[in-house]
């Protein structure tokens, strides 16, 4: 009877019932991670299944607590989805409100080694001491995800403490053997006497940490070729993925060839495969989408033709990927969309098309039935 009711168990159940955790069941997890993940970031699946593992081993209480969930380097072009992998992980932990299991730290901020303190918090006499640090032990007491965007644009002792944490998972800033100098972040890591001047330990074992790179771009654009008209590459970019990691992982490795135990500590170094064509239409109805949902109730649903779609994305540069065609979509559809959607019936959605008089202009259809159905309802 027991095994009976085991094997009515779905996933959803079972992440919520230790109890009934089982080898079959991390399998049905791991799927059902990995899925969620896919959908929120296209065309990435390795990268997905990465970050499902770890994911599944903290549902099951399997992660090792003397390190962070997980640390991964995610390299590749801008707008591929590095960024986006750590909000999708931040859902899973907290799906009503992410935001608040997310923290995205733009490295670039950290040009001196004692920017650190904008992490940690400054000593006594310092600039910044009492101002409240980037990461706090109450972002990090439930699970979290920290994504350092462009990790090649900060100093080196952001690398340094990077160090610490993937270490112990902990940074211990109340005088341990563990502690790091402030003062003096360009100290070998097993150097000299250090200064400590914060009681807190810092505990990141619940932690998804990601450091996102743009390391390598220029040598896989030289990879792709055969660009077609709509100025991406086509589909024959599956053909080039593999020499796509290569380049990546030779250019991390290079990077960080004065720090190799930087690369040695990470769980995985993941170069995001470039979009697709079919990705690319993917992505153009999640922004659509999106929009619709940002609204909330009562908002006006946008339906795009498929020659609008087409066209938006011609008119796109896919080297920069998923950002360039959503500032697109909002530059195009949503802001002429907005001006005219407090003039129709609540929940008539629009059809944007693309004018046929004016190759270059948007226009927007509504449903005669529909709006006929909204003002009677009214």
């Amino acid at each position: 009877m027991a095994n009976e009711k085991k094997d009515n168990l779905d996933g959803r159940r079972l992440m919520k019932n230790p109890d009934y955790y089982s080898v079959e069941s991390d399998e049905a997890v791991f799927q059902m991670v990995k899925e969620f993940l896919e959908e929120t970031v296209f065309g990435q699946p390795e990268a997905c299944a990465e970050v499902a593992g770890p994911i599944t081993r903290y549902l099951g209480e399997l992660c090792d607590p003397n390190r962070p969930m997980y640390i991964g380097i995610f390299m590749g072009e801008p707008g591929v989805g590095k960024t986006e992998m750590g909000m999708a992980a931040a859902k899973i932990f907290d799906p009503l409100h992410p935001e608040q299991r997310l923290k995205v730290i733009d490295s670039s901020i950290f040009q001196e080694s004692h920017d650190i303190h904008k992490i940690i918090g400054a000593p006594p006499s310092y600039v910044g001491y009492g101002d409240e640090p980037l990461i706090t032990n109450d972002f990090l007491s439930r699970p979290n995800v920290l994504v350092f965007d462009e990790i090649e644009k900060a100093h080196p002792a952001l690398h340094k403490l990077l160090l610490r944490v993937m270490d112990k998972a902990r940074l211990d800033i109340n005088g341990d053997d563990d502690s790091f100098d402030f003062m003096d972040m360009d100290k070998n890591m097993d150097g000299e006497e250090d200064l400590f001047f914060d009681p807190n330990i810092l505990d990141f074992s619940q932690s998804i940490i990601i450091l996102t790179s743009n390391i390598g771009s220029d040598k896989i654009r030289d990879i792709k070729s055969g660009k077609g008209t709509l100025g991406f590459i086509s589909d024959r970019i599956n053909n080039h993925q593999k020499d796509i990691q290569i380049a990546g992982v030779a250019a991390a490795e290079n990077y960080w060839k004065h720090m190799p135990e930087f690369l040695n500590r990470v769980d995985s170094l993941v170069v995001f495969n470039s979009l697709t064509v079919e990705v690319v239409h993917k992505l153009f109805d999640k922004f659509l989408n999106q929009y619709y949902e940002n609204q909330g109730e009562g908002g006006t649903l946008i339906m795009a033709t498929d020659q609008l779609k087409e066209w938006v994305i011609s008119q796109t540069d896919m080297n920069k990927a998923g950002r360039e065609l959503k500032r697109k979509i909002n530059k195009l559809i949503i802001t002429p969309a907005s001006e005219i959607k407090f003039k129709i019936p609540k929940g008539v959605p629009l059809i944007a098309d693309i004018s046929h008089d004016e190759p270059k202009r948007v226009i927007f259809w509504l449903s005669k039935s529909m709006v006929n159905s909204a003002s009677k309802k009214r």
